[in-house]
């Protein structure tokens, strides 16, 4: 399910739920291109959202960040980081 977007801070950060602590990150989604709402569930190959510009950067781009967080996840504290990385080739990306 999609978490809270950190729209509040300019980072277009968008985060989803992949079961067992693990999380996806897509970093500078466009403000008005996200296409799901907080808790709604994703299906595979389903399109949520467009590639946006925010933060210091010349061009449309976005991150996808995969990684473990053992406790409850707040996405809207600063500097957020996941304790590890993970591959997201290991979960079909």
């Amino acid at each position: 399910a999609i978490r809270d977007p950190l729209w509040s801070r300019g980072l277009g950060d968008v985060y989803k739920r992949q079961g067992n602590n693990i999380y996806s990150r897509y970093a500078h989604m466009r403000f008005d291109g996200v296409y799901k709402s907080v808790g709604e569930k994703v299906i595979k190959d389903e399109i949520i959202g467009l590639m946006g510009n925010s933060g210091r950067s010349d061009g449309r781009h976005l991150h996808l960040e995969m990684g473990y967080y053992s406790d409850d996840f707040d996405s809207c504290k600063p500097s957020k980081s996941f304790e590890f990385v993970l591959d997201p080739a290991s979960y079909g990306f």
